[in-house]
């Protein structure tokens, strides 16, 4: 009550003069400076606070109120950042045992936040909270003041988009309640963390699209570098977010239901964002289990299917698919829930389960549309499915379609390949036909099948490798890095069964120069020595020989040991030692002798 207290302080000061102790006024006069200063009469306030700066000695601990006090009107006034900055250096320096000095620090940080210096701000908020826990006799309004002025400087942060600045002012918070934070503190905490991991989502998906074929090696690095930790801290900060949510959702349970389940949501979306699927699946199954009438229940139970499903637990994810698609048909969780349902099939091994689920969307569901998400996904997923199961006619048929639909997306190397590899895997069952007993025209008609399928793969092939090497190789996915190297070695391969072997030798050359560091790399030169004995070229295969003997000792003995190579170290040596005793190239040398 500001005004009551200037009409006694009238009185007191009054009473001191006629008392000829005027050199006892000037607490009063602090007083009577604080109380005009809170009605808004400024210039009446400094001119008491001047007043008594006057008649004081500097070592007078008054001081500090009156720097203070000064330093708060020039804020007020002007908006004098610099000047109230001198003000509450002063007092924080020179009178650091007074009860003013907290309000010096905290005045004091706040000038350095208005000026930008925002990590000797945070750093003098956090003294002042240490001085706060220290002091028995603060008030609640002074802790409530403080921690108004921490909110507002990250408001200011946060509505600027600076969130991890915004992050940094909340983190003062904490000691002061001792980590039991209040429950609007709890949401403040949670939605600064979730902004941070959208936003560092967003910069790595930038980076991500800056990393062109047209940048330098060195630069791609560093750009692919970048995006993977800018991931990586997403992931952090959105588990971070899930944890203050569910602290938030625990705090309001009985309290606001409305604001629990908006919590308990936000908690298992932050931890689904995060993959942290134990922590999701456990936070999903409460949220199904709490708001069985929730708008979000059959959203809630897909995602938790998917969560089970993430984590390799694809029984229970199976049979939440398929509560979905069996009790709530039409829904568009329902609809959402029938490609991942084969996925869990396929996992499981149930391919004949996964292939009718999948068949079901491409022909026969009423609301799925060829030119719908679903489809894409479905019809994707089924080409896949053929393909890994080795149904080569199946998968040739659904790849050439996919790649119609498809083929222009980033998936395009990745089909080609597999539509490549299955035309040319499927040419061992048109041989097994062939070497039946056949009537001439079928056999005429198999053979150029078998020419048109390897044809046809050695293009797709081509197309693969063009295609990648557009992009830079950092940015290859290990699938990608795989096809891209093998689709080397199939054109070839696709070249010399097709009988044109010096095709075939420039091919196998390209595969082994590109990749002469790998083991693979004996592969090719081991088949440049078979095609040039095709073609009874016996010098020149001797010749390749002694190259294939030369890069064998060049490949370092690490390199054999990937468990995927078709032949370990020995079995090369063995293989080229053979070629030399049993005397393979001999009646060449003959004939050179």
């Amino acid at each position: 009550e500001p005004h009551r207290g200037i009409g006694y302080l009238q009185k007191q000061i009054a009473r001191f003069l006629d008392e000829d102790a005027e050199d006892q006024l000037a607490p009063l006069n602090v007083l009577m400076g604080k109380a005009y200063q809170q009605i808004g009469e400024f210039d009446e306030a400094e001119r008491w606070f001047l007043g008594t700066q006057q008649k004081l000695l500097a070592t007078d601990p008054i001081n500090a109120d009156v720097l203070v006090g000064l330093g708060q009107l020039a804020l007020a006034k002007t908006d004098a950042v610099r000047i109230a900055l001198e003000h509450f250096s002063q007092a924080e320096i020179k009178y650091p045992s007074t009860p003013a000095y907290f309000d010096a620090l905290v005045g004091h940080a706040d000038c350095e936040a208005r000026l930008g210096g925002h990590s000797a701000a945070v750093e003098r908020f956090a003294r002042a909270v240490m001085f706060l826990l220290e002091d028995p006799f603060r008030s609640d309004q002074q802790v409530n003041q403080f921690v108004s002025d921490i909110r507002n400087h990250h408001s200011l942060n946060f509505d600027r988009q600076d969130y991890i600045q915004a992050l940094a002012y909340l983190q003062v918070l904490p000691p002061l309640f001792q980590n039991d934070l209040p429950s609007d503190l709890l949401v403040q905490f949670a939605v600064t963390h979730e902004r941070i991991a959208q936003q560092r989502n967003a910069e790595a998906m930038a980076r991500k699209d800056e990393t062109t074929a047209g940048s330098l090696p060195a630069e791609i690095g560093v750009k692919t570098t970048a995006q993977r930790l800018a991931f990586q801290d997403a992931a952090i900060h959105f588990e971070k977010a899930a944890q203050y949510y569910l602290e938030h959702a625990r705090t309001v349970t009985i309290s606001d239901d409305d604001a629990f389940g908006t919590s308990l949501w936000k908690a298992a979306t932050s931890y689904d964002k995060a993959q942290q699927w134990k922590d999701a699946i456990q936070v999903y199954a409460e949220f199904v289990k709490a708001r069985p009438s929730d708008p979000r229940q059959l959203e809630a139970i897909n995602h938790l299917a998917l969560a089970y499903q993430a984590d390799g637990q694809f029984e229970p994810a199976a049979e939440l698919f398929k509560e979905l698609i069996t009790e709530h048909p039409k829904s568009l969780e329902a609809y959402a829930s029938l490609v991942p349902l084969a996925r869990c099939h396929i996992a499981m091994g149930k391919l004949d389960h996964a292939v009718r689920v999948l068949r079901n969307v491409l022909t026969d569901h009423p609301a799925i549309r060829p030119d719908s998400p679903r489809y894409r996904e479905a019809l994707i997923e089924l080409s896949k499915l053929f393909y890994r199961d080795e149904q080569f006619e199946e998968a040739i048929e659904r790849l050439n379609e996919t790649l119609e639909r498809y083929g222009d997306s980033s998936l395009g190397p990745t089909l080609r390949f597999m539509l490549a590899d299955a035309c040319r895997q499927s040419v061992e069952q048109i041989e097994k036909v062939l070497g039946e007993q056949l009537t001439q025209s079928k056999r005429l008609s198999h053979q150029g099948e078998r020419s048109r399928r390897l044809e046809q793969a050695q293009i797709f092939y081509s197309q693969v490798i063009s295609l990648l090497e557009t992009r830079d190789a950092s940015t290859y996915s290990p699938t990608e890095t795989l096809f891209y190297r093998n689709a080397y070695f199939y054109r070839a391969d696709c070249a010399y069964d097709l009988g044109r072997f010096e095709q075939s030798i420039s091919l196998y050359d390209l595969a082994a120069k590109r990749w002469e560091d790998h083991p693979a790399s004996m592969v090719a030169l081991i088949q440049i020595v078979n095609a040039y004995c095709e073609l009874g070229r016996t010098r020149e295969a001797k010749v390749a020989n002694d190259r294939a003997r030369w890069q064998l000792n060049r490949i370092s003995d690490e390199a054999f040991e990937d468990p995927d190579l078709p032949m370990n170290r020995e079995r090369w040596q063995d293989w080229l030692r053979w070629a030399s005793e049993l005397k393979l190239f001999g009646e060449a040398q003959a004939r050179a002798g």
